[in-house]
């Protein structure tokens, strides 16, 4: 079982796990899903250091700094507000994030 979300500043993505892990707690669910989240490329500071931190390192408490350039402008993020929980989401859920290019046919 997997879910998916835009990364952006991080908080729907640790927002998201906290939902699951209560849910799993409260016996509502049988697991908690694998949560997969994309970036924009050109702001990419959660997927750039998830895959720089594998779970044997301390998670960076703050985010690498990135300059967006991104029509997508609800993603566009320099310095995530809630990295380090959305990090946290993806290390406890086995999940991960990946950065996307814009297509290059968008205005």
């Amino acid at each position: 079982m997997a879910g998916n979300a835009a990364a952006a500043d991080g908080n729907i993505l640790s927002g998201i796990a906290a939902g699951f892990l209560d849910l799993y707690a409260l016996g509502v669910t049988s697991a908690v899903p694998r949560l997969l989240a994309a970036q924009a490329s050109s702001s990419n500071s959660i997927s750039q250091d998830w895959r720089e931190n594998d779970e044997t390192c301390a998670l960076p408490e703050a985010p690498t700094a990135v300059t967006p350039d991104t029509v997508a402008d609800s993603l566009s993020v320099s310095r995530p507000g809630d990295h380090f929980a959305a990090l946290q989401a993806l290390r406890v859920t086995r999940g991960a994030c990946i950065a996307l290019e814009d297509a290059p046919d968008l205005p």
